[in-house]
């Protein structure tokens, strides 16, 4: 079984969270070797999202789904909602884990001017790893808020932001008809803007 090293692209705030990493690109890696593009192929519909590859039910964190995008390799995951899964979740939120790796099987190599291309081989899984051997790889965006409660409570207050800006719009076309009680645009936004400061803590 083989390694191919990766970078995290993407982290998503929604659910127990999703991922899109880069997984694989035609250059020269710290192993001397290239995975050519298309090496894959043909890709299965999903795999299995590991770490370390420990190819366990103890390790497995989440699926993925992997695509060629042009001559990159990439792959479109979503975090389990175990503990340990979103235990690495937010080591990747926070940019502590930022790389990953490919397994594959039964690869085939070509030699082209003395390096050796993989130019076929079976992708079995993709895991989050510690030490990259793709010297690209780095974290391009992570976003989530780090502490857990207080995301939830914002996101609570954000809505109820929002329902406050809709009963505030509904008030002032209640009462557009009498202009000793009319609401201005600007006002009914700045009323909505300071419950929504005060629902999520900021005043």
């Amino acid at each position: 079984m083989n390694h191919l090293w990766a970078t995290v692209k993407a982290v998503s705030d929604a659910g127990n969270g999703t991922f899109e990493a880069i997984a694989s690109k035609a250059t020269l890696d710290r192993d001397g070797e290239i995975v050519d593009t298309g090496a894959f192929s043909p890709l299965p519909e999903f795999v299995p999202i590991h770490v370390d590859h420990k190819m366990t039910s103890d390790a497995l964190v989440g699926t993925g789904r992997p695509f060629y995008d042009g001559d990159v390799l990439k792959v479109v995951g979503e975090f389990a909602g175990t503990s340990r899964a979103q235990e690495v979740r937010q080591l990747v939120t926070e940019g502590h884990l930022s790389s990953m790796s490919v397994g594959f099987y039964a690869a085939k190599y070509k030699n082209v001017d003395g390096v050796p291309h993989v130019i076929g081989g079976e992708l079995l899984e993709v895991s989050f790893v510690t030490v990259p051997a793709n010297r690209e790889a780095r974290v391009l965006v992570s976003r989530a808020y780090r502490d857990p409660a207080k995301r939830d409570a914002i996101q609570r207050a954000e809505l109820a932001g929002f329902n406050a800006i809709i009963a505030l719009a509904e008030l002032e076309l209640a009462t557009s008809k009498d202009s000793s009680r009319r609401e201005s645009p600007d006002r009914v936004l700045a009323d909505a803007q300071a419950l929504l400061r005060r629902l999520d803590g900021r005043s």
